[in-house]
């Protein structure tokens, strides 16, 4: 058979329509001496309706057999809609009880009811033994308070549990011992605890105003999140490590003196394993991070390790990570740095700050910006950019008769700066009062036009570049006879 082959279904039972005259409802107990001729459900129909008429028999009844197609194709239109059959009290005792694996729906229509025992007449929604809850769906709410609660199968047959209640002691939500799956929702109050567990076995400690996601094995009711423990340094639940769990793991305290002053010998017998902050006195023996009798020293800004690399033979440096190599000429022995050596251990010459003619001590800081400047301070106070050598200077000019001629300097900048500009006329001839030359900056016009011949325009002050980072200087000469046009300037940015 295949699955193309499922046959039709039965819209409607047989005899749907027909009248209680024409469909009779088939009794259990035998009709014979009762009803001549009438069937039943002990008999069927019965042996005189199997005797020919001229011998006494009866016809069967056509109202009979309307009411036997009935009550069949009733039946089996349920089952081919979907439906199922709840426990019915009468049925099962009829039967002598449900077999093993038959399956019941529940009286409330949330789930399924599995049987597990043989000629089983106890009812599944009402705690009934041998029966497995089986696609439940929806949630039941439990109110917990003055005593420990044990669900009902009906109860514990829903996926989802919202627990309530104002707890006045430690309290247990009890289970039954099944294997099954449970979400549970504490909204108890109370400074208690509650436990959900097996009435034999063990259990867990639901987190209150918080949801739990709990199997049971059968025996015991544990936690199915792998975020949740049982027990860890007497808290349950999920658990976030605290600096006593650290020290219960390492078995001892972690040295962390930031800001104090410690004395005497530290040894790995009492636990150093180091880095040390602070400041340390005396000495510290032992390995550290693959050194031996290695010191660690930290200064609030860097963090300094030395020592001697036994698998190398090498004595070694390292500031802040950075490797100074294997091999650096200090007197371990002495602790001596020299400035002969200094420059070979940082990997630069030093410059010395202060202790010239007239030199206080101050501390001086010298960095970039980031953009374009360097600037220095001096005990933490800005001193401004350094005056870098970048002037920038240009000239242009033209000579020309009869004609206006314009020349222009541009700098470009993305910073303002000083400028010095220039424009200079010289010879030629035109009307007296007439307007000889022009000087611009950035396109305006920065000063008295010039009215003689032969002139020189200036003009300086601080300027700042337009959108394309630029300074611009133009000088224009109106038109005369032979003439020279000049324009020259000097900018000097701020660093």
């Amino acid at each position: 058979m295949q699955s193309s082959n499922i046959p039709l279904k039965i819209q409607i039972p047989f005899a749907n329509s027909a009248g209680s005259s024409y469909k009779n409802t088939i009794p259990q107990a035998s009709q014979i001496g009762i009803t001549n001729g009438k069937a039943s459900l002990t008999d069927g129909f019965p042996p005189l309706t199997f005797q020919p008429i001229s011998s006494g028999g009866i016809p069967p009844f056509g109202a009979d057999f309307n009411g036997i197609l009935y009550e069949i194709t009733a039946i089996q239109q349920w089952q081919e809609a979907g439906g199922m059959f709840p426990y019915d009290s009468s049925f099962s005792t009829t039967i002598g009880g449900y077999p093993k694996g038959a399956v019941l729906q529940a009286a409330a229509f949330g789930g399924l009811w599995v049987n597990t025992i043989e000629n089983n007449t106890s009812n599944p929604d009402t705690g009934g033994a041998g029966w497995s809850s089986l696609a439940f769906e929806g949630s039941q709410s439990v109110t917990v308070t003055t005593a420990d609660v044990t669900l009902t199968s009906l109860q514990a047959a829903y996926p989802v549990l919202i627990i309530s209640g104002t707890l006045t002691g430690n309290r247990n939500l009890i289970f039954p011992a099944a294997v099954g799956e449970y979400i549970v929702q504490n909204n108890t109050t109370g400074a208690y605890t509650l436990t959900a567990k097996t009435a034999s076995g063990t259990g867990v400690t639901l987190t209150q105003n918080a949801s739990t996601y709990l199997y049971g094995d059968g025996t015991n009711i544990n936690f199915a999140d792998s975020a949740k423990v049982a027990s860890f340094n007497g808290r349950t639940g999920t658990v976030t490590l605290n600096a006593t769990d650290v020290t219960s793991a390492l078995g001892y305290t972690p040295v962390n003196k930031a800001g104090d002053t410690m004395s005497g010998a530290l040894t790995n017998s009492e636990g150093f394993v180091g880095p040390l902050t602070g400041n340390v006195t005396g000495n510290v023996t032992g390995n550290v991070s693959g050194y031996s009798s290695s010191v660690y020293s930290y200064n609030g800004t860097d963090l300094i390790k030395f020592g001697w690399v036994p698998s190398v033979s090498t004595a070694t440096l390292e500031v802040d990570g950075m490797d100074f190599g294997g091999i650096w000429p200090i007197n371990i022995a002495g602790n001596a740095v020299t400035a002969s050596n200094a420059s070979l251990v940082q990997g630069f010459t030093p410059v010395q700050q202060g202790g010239g003619p007239g030199q206080a001590t101050n501390k001086i800081n010298i960095g970039w910006d980031n953009s374009s400047s360097l600037l220095v301070s001096v005990d933490g106070q800005n001193q401004g950019p350094f005056l870098l050598n970048s002037r920038q200077a240009g000239m242009a000019r033209s000579t020309g008769a009869n004609t206006t001629l314009s020349n222009s300097i541009t700098f470009g900048s993305a910073v303002g700066g000083i400028l010095f500009a220039f424009g200079i006329r010289n010879t030629g001839t035109q009307a007296p009062g007439t307007n000889y030359g022009t000087l611009y900056v950035q396109g305006s016009n920065v000063g008295q036009d010039l009215t003689t011949i032969t002139m020189v325009q200036a003009w300086g002050g601080i300027v700042y570049p337009d959108g394309s980072n630029n300074i611009t200087v133009t000088f224009t000469s109106a038109s005369s006879s032979s003439f020279t046009n000049i324009v020259s300037a000097i900018f000097i940015p701020f660093h």
